[in-house]
């Protein structure tokens, strides 16, 4: 096992969720960056009789409690619906007391909330609805709902930041709040059952994501960018070679859709020069992307070859080991509030991912991991490094152990981090 002293940062290759680069290529005009999380549950949830005040039952993503007189607990009536959406993939936004940095309301322009709603009585004009934290409010869409048969599901669209709901300042202090660390909890409260929530937050502030890596292209060997550019990923390069190190005029190409976060870039030993090879969140799990490099038009696969994981919260940090005669794909990513670690077989001539993780392991993950394989061993083990809490911590596993387990505890070895 490592012991504190043998701690090496070997040449660690931190995954960074906010990279920013100033170079001529990037766009100079602002643009809006929108992000959003979808809760989904049942139009029928699960019922419990004679519940008492406080009982709860899950619809899925949904928690439903027991607030009022009606003993059925999950029929809708006098009831509370609790959520949370999950916005932690956007580093930490500012606090309107930065407004002469930037200002408040380009830091939210629009907090959009989509619910699917079935009324359980007649009139719901008393239900209300709020931000956990912030006043409860009865939205004008759901009191001037006609009246309508029961169980008919109706879909209410919502702008919450509005004289009606709440000023940008408010709703940031939530995203801001450490206990919340990024997340927004939400309550409805009374006689109707909610079966889909979604979230989208609209901002002007930058989400640059990027990879850089130095390839084997030229004498010096080139730069080459990866960065996620309106939901897509964009390919730049510097030529290293030219005496006056210029970065391509554009990206060289742009690939991908619905991405979520910075994507983890390698060259890889496939084919004479070397592929690129990418894994990114995109939609809700992680998918692989690559350039055959021996190829004269030096084009990005238009499909990823696979999508693997679910419950991604974080980008993925990606090697290539030297596991195998060709050496395995090795990831490792932040699922919930844990890591959990993939690999792919490069000797299958299927090349398969593994179905579901090998292990999931750490708690009160913050953040994307950072991953290396050190010289430790025989084998060479595989170290990690991320934030739990708020703490830098330090994972490894011993791939000379035949059971090859990630450790338990981590060694933590900086305090009072900022969340992501």
């Amino acid at each position: 096992m490592h012991s504190y002293k043998q701690w090496r940062l070997l040449g660690l290759s931190l995954s960074l969720s906010l990279l920013t680069i100033c170079m001529s290529m990037m766009p100079s005009h602002a643009s809006d960056t929108m992000i959003t999380d979808t809760v989904r549950g049942s139009r029928t949830p699960q019922t419990r009789e004679n519940a008492a005040i406080g009982d709860m039952v899950r619809n899925r993503g949904f928690k439903i409690t027991r607030t009022g007189n009606h003993t059925t607990l999950g029929n809708g009536i006098d009831e509370e619906t609790t959520w949370t959406f999950d916005v932690s993939e956007f580093p930490s936004f500012p606090s309107c007391s930065d407004a002469e940095i930037v200002p408040c309301d380009d830091i939210l322009k629009s907090v959009r909330l989509k619910l699917r709603l079935t009324p359980q009585r007649e009139d719901i004009r008393t239900d209300e609805l709020r931000i956990e934290g912030l006043r409860p409010i009865r939205p004008s869409e759901i009191r001037t709902l006609p009246v309508i048969s029961l169980g008919e599901t109706r879909t209410v669209t919502l702008e919450l930041l509005s004289d009606e709901f709440y000023r940008a300042d408010e709703i940031l202090s939530i995203l801001n709040d450490p206990d919340n660390n990024g997340q927004l909890p939400m309550v409805y409260r009374d006689d109707a059952i909610i079966s889909y929530a979604k979230l989208t937050l609209v901002t002007e502030l930058s989400l640059a994501k990027a990879a850089l890596v130095q390839s084997n292209f030229g004498d010096q060997g080139n730069f080459e960018v990866v960065v996620q550019e309106d939901g897509e990923l964009c390919h730049y390069w510097r030529d290293n070679d030219d005496a006056d190190l210029l970065w391509s005029e554009g990206p060289t190409e742009c690939f991908g859709e619905n991405i979520r976060s910075a994507p983890a870039l390698i060259q890889s030993n496939f084919g004479d020069q070397g592929n690129f090879e990418i894994v990114v969140w995109q939609d809700d799990q992680l998918c692989h992307y690559f350039r055959d490099n021996d190829r004269g038009n030096l084009r990005w696969s238009r499909e990823p070859t696979e999508c693997f994981g679910e419950n991604i919260r974080s980008a993925p940090a990606l090697i290539q080991s030297n596991f195998g005669d060709q050496g395995n794909f090795e990831v490792v990513v932040q699922e919930g509030d844990q890591l959990c670690h993939y690999f792919r077989d490069n000797d299958d001539e299927d090349e398969p991912w593994s179905e579901g993780p090998t292990e999931c392991f750490g708690e009160d993950i913050r953040s994307a991991p950072a991953l290396i394989q050190s010289n430790f061993g025989d084998q060479g083990n595989f170290e990690v490094v991320v934030q739990q809490g708020n703490q830098l911590c330090h994972y490894f596993r011993n791939n000379d152990r035949e059971n090859r387990r990630w450790s338990r505890e981590p060694i933590c070895f900086v305090e009072n981090l900022m969340s992501e």
